[in-house]
């Protein structure tokens, strides 16, 4: 064997509660208000897709630039 891949997330420790909250700390950068935005959805979406699919649907729903977005989830 050469080469090993490990699945650090989920396996060894669940970043799913702090990917959620970076995510709703974002939206509330882009002037989205916290009643506006489900959080259990938000994690669902990120947990059966990924985060790139709660970017896109978050963006269009909220009518926000997708890589906006993005750049604010890597910037909080």
């Amino acid at each position: 064997m050469k080469n090993i891949i490990w699945d650090f997330d989920g396996t060894l420790f669940d970043t799913y509660p702090q990917m959620v909250n970076s995510f709703l700390l974002a939206l509330n950068k882009m002037h989205i208000d916290d009643f506006e935005i489900d959080e259990y959805e938000i994690y669902e979406i990120m947990r059966r897709h990924s985060l790139s699919i709660a970017i896109q649907k978050y963006s269009a729903h909220f009518n926000l630039d997708p890589e906006k977005l993005r750049k604010k989830l890597f910037t909080l």
